[in-house]
């Protein structure tokens, strides 16, 4: 962390490199939509277009150093969620320190100190964790809202916080299990997510047909990055999550062994569709943290699947093995 403070407040990163950095920032308050700007990949200013959180940020502080100090603050306060959140599933204070102490090994858990050059992930993570942390609508709402605005992963990603608050596994100690989907009810957590997202897209949409902002599709197509990506794949998959794909793994296998069919259906396919997005991607590691909440979805399923000592053992592997791998970022 005070590396980081160092690095900023002694210089800004390259410029040359558009949009994600901190001048690049700085620029897009003079030129909102990115209109002007003609470097770099035109696909990458068609996404900073609908990325305002952190310049509307920089119009507030006119600093990148402070900036990553209010990222460092609502860090801490997302570490609070993150521990806070386990510990409303597990009801055991050794168990919540043990996954948020594996988490914060995690890109997803650490990324409030490692983003130094201006990606704006710690603050869509902050954002999503409070989706899942909160309960009352309004701010539920307000938070998918803002982790939208901060890159469009968090959009994507909208359908793990809604299939946790479906599930609510806050609401009950006993294991989750659905017959059909009529089980399934939506609550006032749910249907807030859902307003976030959808007044963010609409906005979104009044700025494509109003400034006539199309987005582009030619380049490289999906499936040729994918088939590139396909030689690296262990190694984009395992850095997402590292030790916590035990965790998920074990979720699959319980409720395969225990016939929760519909269950599995729908966590697998949420995890695989969200997963197969590293694929489409040259920053998987950021890509793959963005789904970071079907890890409590994993906990409050697994959890009431096993014993205490037995989740003990699993989170303390994950620690190990997360210690072993540190984060490339």
């Amino acid at each position: 962390m005070f590396i980081g403070f160092y690095w900023i407040a002694i210089g800004q990163p390259n410029p040359d490199y558009c949009c994600y950095y901190w001048a690049d920032i700085a620029y897009q308050t003079t030129d909102w939509l990115m209109e002007r700007l003609q470097v770099y990949s035109h696909f990458h200013i068609a996404s900073m277009r609908f990325r305002l959180f952190q310049p509307v940020l920089y119009t507030v502080f006119r600093s990148p150093l402070a900036m990553y100090s209010v990222q460092v603050v609502l860090g801490i306060g997302y570490l609070y969620m993150v521990l806070g959140e386990a510990y409303k599933l597990l009801k055991d204070r050794q168990l919540a320190l043990l996954f948020a102490a594996g988490f914060v090994g995690l890109y997803a858990g650490a990324a409030f100190i490692l983003d130094v050059s201006g990606f704006g992930d710690a603050f869509a993570f902050t954002f999503m964790m409070g989706a899942i942390y909160f309960r009352n609508p309004l701010l539920i709402g307000l938070c998918v809202f803002l982790a939208s605005w901060v890159d469009e992963r968090a959009v994507f990603n909208v359908t793990l916080i809604l299939a946790y608050h479906l599930l609510a596994p806050y609401k009950t100690e006993r294991p989750i299990s659905l017959t059909t989907l009529t089980d399934l009810r939506l609550n006032k957590q749910v249907i807030a997510a859902l307003v976030g997202c959808s007044t963010y897209l609409a906005i979104r949409l009044y700025f494509i047909y109003r400034f006539n902002l199309s987005s582009p599709t030619g380049g490289e197509s999906v499936f040729f990055a994918v088939f590139g990506a396909i030689k690296t794949a262990g190694f984009r998959l395992w850095s997402g999550y590292e030790g916590f794909w035990l965790l998920i793994l074990a979720m699959l296998f319980l409720l395969w062994q225990r016939q929760k069919y519909l269950l599995l259906l729908i966590v697998g396919g949420l995890t695989g569709v969200t997963t197969f997005t590293v694929l489409m991607q040259g920053d998987y590691i950021r890509t793959i943290a963005y789904g970071f909440p079907i890890l409590f979805i994993a906990l409050a399923l697994v959890s009431r699947e096993i014993s205490q000592r037995d989740l003990f053992w699993m989170l303390t592997a994950i620690i190990i093995t997360t210690l072993l791998y540190p984060s490339p970022y």
